[in-house]
């Protein structure tokens, strides 16, 4: 699914859902806003790679006493995080079924995906979207699909990979 599918989507629900016009134009003016590394062969490979690249990184890290003493943790968690997001994205794209949750949930995994893959360095990385989404969480996990959403998207596993992403990310901030 590309951006354009899920602001098509997104709009079928703009009429039932008044409210969800401002977080539409929000999404869109967000995933349109282009901010790049500096680093042009990390911008022209695809996301799949960068979490390769990732992970050769991160094998990397494990082997220095600076890993032992948790400076890597951040890093880690994006790892976790990106890998959480592309299985709930993955169970998503699998489901035959459509409501104003699951299109909110897509649209905001996808723009928090572009948001992590904009920077080879993960500490570069301004929001994760913790506020929203958690917000979006609750709103699916007490919509008439709670039980769906549990099972078969793996929401919580997402949940709690968001959550220890959030904590680091907090942490390397405050370092700052």
């Amino acid at each position: 699914m590309d951006w354009r599918n899920i602001k098509e989507n997104y709009s079928n629900y703009l009429g039932p859902y008044k409210d969800l016009k401002q977080e539409f134009v929000w999404l869109d003016s967000e995933y349109n806003f282009d901010e790049a590394d500096t680093d042009e062969t990390w911008n022209n490979i695809s996301s799949k790679e960068k979490q390769l690249q990732r992970l050769y990184r991160s094998k990397s890290s494990k082997k220095t006493e600076g890993f032992r003493l948790g400076l890597f943790n951040y890093e880690e968690s994006i790892l976790d995080l990106v890998e959480a997001i592309n299985l709930v994205l993955l169970n998503l794209k699998k489901t035959k079924k459509t409501n104003i949750q699951i299109t909110r949930l897509i649209a905001h995994l996808y723009l928090q995906k572009k948001y992590i893959d904009t920077f080879r360095n993960s500490r570069k990385i301004k929001n994760l979207l913790y506020d929203r989404i958690k917000y979006i969480i609750y709103d699916c996990l007490n919509g008439e699909l709670e039980e769906y959403f549990v099972e078969k998207i793996n929401i919580l596993y997402y949940e709690s990979k968001l959550e220890i992403a959030q904590m680091y990310y907090k942490n390397i901030t405050n370092e700052d």
